[in-house]
């Protein structure tokens, strides 16, 4: 009866150790796509007088064109 008790006890174990470990994968995998996130934002800090880049901004993230451009949106 013991026995079987310490069998159960170590399989609750197991479970909580496995999902321990998928939470932390789950927290490495964030943590990499913030630090990827951070670098472009430094690189985007760093060439913000950029012409380029203010052109990429202003098209991208706010939908912007220049005189006489056709924009399309496709979903």
């Amino acid at each position: 009866m013991l026995c079987l008790g310490v069998m159960v006890q170590l399989s609750a174990l197991n479970r909580q150790i496995d999902a321990a470990q998928e939470e932390r994968e789950a927290y490495a995998q964030e943590l990499e796509e913030l630090r990827r996130t951070n670098t472009k934002l430094a690189e985007d800090i760093s060439r913000r007088d950029d012409p380029d880049l203010i052109e990429e901004i202003a098209r991208e993230d706010l939908g912007m064109a220049r005189p006489g451009e056709k924009v399309f949106i496709i979903n």
